[in-house]
């Protein structure tokens, strides 16, 4: 529970494309062409959201976990 607690804060914090993309690819499961479909973005756009989330979220849970 307090994991999860901690991943959600971290979650927020990150900028809203970033988060969004990292929810709907990492979370959910979707294809990047899919998301970004869903964005109004490219593939590609959604991948560097989605590697920008990961390098920050693994920054700053990185000491917590």
């Amino acid at each position: 529970a307090e994991v999860r607690r901690v991943i959600t804060e971290a979650m927020e914090d990150l900028p809203e494309q970033q988060r969004t993309a990292f929810r709907l690819f990492d979370v959910e499961g979707y294809r990047a062409a899919d998301v970004g479909a869903l964005m109004g973005h490219s593939a590609a756009s959604v991948r560097s959201n989605v590697y920008h989330a990961r390098r920050a979220l693994r920054a700053r849970l990185g000491p917590r976990l």
